[in-house]
């Protein structure tokens, strides 16, 4: 008989506006820098904002670098089109 391995993911929340604020007014500055924040950072963030209660340092930290990636793009975008 066959084994099946179950994986459970997680269930992925959306980030709410009063979370993307909070993490835009600590960390924004990284975003415009195109520097992926740290752990301290993270962690400093969300001791500030209570908002961010329910939130991983992980999360975060990956809520930013998906907003510099999209910024890069946008960059990149830019730079291709004719002046």
């Amino acid at each position: 008989m066959p084994i099946f391995w179950c994986y459970c993911v997680p269930a992925i929340k959306a980030w709410s506006d009063a979370e993307k604020a909070a993490v835009s007014k600590h960390l924004g500055y990284f975003v415009q820098l195109r520097k992926v924040p740290r752990m301290i950072d993270c962690v400093s963030c969300k001791e500030k904002e209570p908002v961010l209660c329910n939130s991983d340092w992980r999360s975060i930290k990956y809520h930013i670098a998906s907003k510099i990636h999209v910024a890069k793009q946008h960059d990149n975008w830019r730079k291709m089109q004719p002046d």
